[in-house]
């Protein structure tokens, strides 16, 4: 029987921008637009809950336009 070898990790994706994602995850995006989906649909108790936990209080203060109900 022939010896296996060990995959190795692969060729990356043409097109991937490390820069680019390195941005997107410092500057907190993903959960920046989370903060926004949470507050238009669980209320502002749950954003800043979630503000809270992701240290983006001062970003949630800055949206206090978004929702009013």
């Amino acid at each position: 029987m022939a010896e296996q070898k060990k995959k190795s990790g692969g060729s990356k994706k043409i097109g991937r921008d490390v820069a680019k994602g390195a941005r997107y995850r410092g500057l907190h995006i993903r959960e920046k637009n989370k903060v926004k989906r949470v507050l238009c649909s669980s209320g502002a108790k749950a954003a800043k809950q979630y503000a809270t936990k992701h240290g983006l209080l001062g970003y949630l203060g800055s949206l206090g336009s978004l929702h009013r109900n």
